[in-house]
């Protein structure tokens, strides 16, 4: 895990399938809630995006900036797997 900016990172996982993102995903959210800091359990929002070593990485990369966004326009603690109509539904949209 790398911390790419403000209270963004970003994580790579080798060989995974979408199937063990969304685990992982899955897993740190549920960490984390039982996580408290200075009493307060951290608000973790989580945009997933899977590529190959074909991929550009600003395209993987921007995809699962676009579902960290969507996933925080749901609220709560949550995470969201970049999809071709999320991306689409989303583009050019501001953020919140």
């Amino acid at each position: 895990m790398v911390r790419i900016g403000g209270d963004e990172f970003v994580s790579f996982l080798a060989d995974a399938t979408e199937e063990d993102a969304i685990k992982a995903a899955e897993r740190i959210l549920g960490a984390l809630s039982r996580t408290r800091i200075d009493g307060v359990v951290p608000a973790v929002i989580i945009g997933v995006a899977c590529g190959s070593p074909d991929d550009e990485l600003a395209r993987v990369l921007s995809e699962a900036d676009t579902a960290l966004y969507v996933a925080k326009g749901q609220g709560g603690r949550s995470f969201i797997l970049a999809k071709a109509p999320v991306a689409a539904e989303w583009a050019g949209r501001g953020r919140a």
